[in-house]
């Protein structure tokens, strides 16, 4: 079954795009991105009309084109706006979009890494780290979900097995593993942002997962 997005109401909207402007602003500003303010957020209307939002959702639409995933990630694990609130705002803002391309699944794919390693605790081990907890932990950007990985989701676990294996970094990163990671989200296709897909990706982050965002931004960098 393949989930839907519910259309975000205007002061739900605005309010996103109000929590969002300083972030983008600032990663336009640190990688030189020619983009004009914009009016209607630097404002700071409290209540505005519907084609205010829509000015505003225009110009949060430019950035996410403009930004390449590997500036998203470089900017959060050095920016003092990438704390948990920015980082929550980011998530909700891409799970909310009703059209999700590749590069939208690449950034929420780094984007629950970096939320989930904020928030567990430094020597939290693999034994400790299990669906439950990554649920409990997720749960304010994803919600409840019945803590049970659908079986599509076994070709992700095999290539998770596959880092593990990796005796280096270059071996992970010129073996094929992170295709085959990037071929199995991808053929998830919309089922890769059910709530208990993405718990489930991020419940391997210790060790092998954390470097599963890398590929993202190598093609890129490489293209």
């Amino acid at each position: 079954m393949t989930p839907t997005t519910p259309v975000q109401d205007l002061p739900t909207q605005w309010n996103s795009a109000r929590r969002l402007y300083p972030i983008y602003f600032e990663l336009a500003r640190e990688f030189a991105i020619e983009v004009k303010p914009c009016a209607e957020l630097e404002a700071g209307v409290e209540t505005p009309e519907k084609d205010v939002v829509e000015q505003a959702n225009h110009w949060l639409e430019q950035m996410d084109q403009l930004v390449q995933v590997h500036q998203l990630r470089q900017f959060l694990q050095t920016s003092s706006l990438a704390d948990h609130e920015g980082l929550e705002s980011l998530l909700e803002h891409f799970l909310a979009k009703q059209v999700k391309t590749d590069i939208i699944r690449d950034k929420v794919d780094f984007l629950l890494v970096q939320y989930f390693s904020q928030l567990a605790p430094s020597g939290v081990t693999d034994a400790e780290v299990d669906l439950a907890y990554v649920a409990e932990a997720m749960k304010p950007v994803l919600g409840e979900v019945e803590l049970k990985p659908p079986v599509w989701l076994n070709a992700l676990d095999r290539v998770l097995e596959a880092c593990r294996k990796c005796r280096s970094l270059d071996e992970l990163l010129h073996g094929g593993v992170l295709e085959q990671g990037r071929k199995a989200k991808g053929l998830a296709g919309d089922l890769f942002y059910l709530p208990v897909a993405s718990r489930f990706h991020t419940l391997r982050i210790p060790h092998a997962a954390l470097f599963l965002p890398l590929d993202a931004g190598r093609s890129e960098r490489d293209s």
